[in-house]
């Protein structure tokens, strides 16, 4: 930019930490949004990690907060404006946001994010699975024709799948019910009343599923 505009990098900088002070003063000014997602990310292994305030209900970032801890994130989140209006905040299943969630958004309900819950289930399936069957341990293949949904398995995917179940009958109604959830997890743009009966088929899959995770 200074070589473009033939002014000093020193002036160039200037202006770029006097812009970037004057957006976060108005960040600050701003009222928090009602649907908010909070997560924690690194950008490269090994660096301190930040966390990163989402407005879920307009698909955009809110801000993003250096550390994750909450004396890191404390100072923050007492400025910030709107924080009793907040109805739903969204975290990971481990999120150690909690506490602070709780203390700082009062009339906020905390709702586990979709993507988290669907990697839980996927991960609690397969580790029944590696029980099961061993050999799937350090198989890749193995292991993504049942991660993968029905409509994307390639052929091979099939035929690995159809050897497995031949061979480990137990897998397959597993198999079938964690798909199940799982699609019912994915369902989207639900209203409160569609939700109700939704909570009734989860209910199901999980009374299904009890005999055959104790066997």
């Amino acid at each position: 930019m200074a070589r473009i505009e033939r002014i000093g990098a020193a002036t160039v900088s200037r202006i770029y930490g006097q812009f970037t002070q004057r957006k976060a003063a108005e960040r600050l000014s701003l009222q928090c949004p009602s649907v908010l997602g909070i997560d924690e990310h690194s950008l490269h292994k090994g660096l301190r990690f930040a966390t990163t305030f989402a407005d879920l209900k307009n698909h955009r970032i809110f801000d993003i907060v250096p550390g994750r801890s909450e004396a890191d994130l404390r100072p923050y989140l007492e400025r910030l404006q709107g924080r009793e209006k907040v109805r739903v905040v969204c975290i990971d299943l481990s999120s150690p946001y909690r506490r602070l969630i709780a203390s700082h958004f009062p009339n906020a309900k905390i709702v586990v994010d979709r993507f988290h819950v669907i990697r839980l289930i996927i991960q609690h399936f397969l580790e029944l699975a590696r029980q099961i069957a061993p050999q799937i341990k350090n198989h890749k293949g193995l292991l993504a024709a049942l991660r993968k949904r029905t409509d994307n398995l390639t052929p091979l995917d099939h035929a690995r799948r159809l050897q497995l179940f031949n061979k480990h009958p137990a897998l397959k109604p597993l198999y079938e019910k964690m798909h199940s959830i799982r699609s019912l997890m994915n369902l989207k743009h639900q209203t409160k009343r569609a939700c109700r009966p939704l909570i009734n088929t989860l209910l199901k899959l999980i009374d299904e599923l009890q005999p055959e995770l104790r066997s």
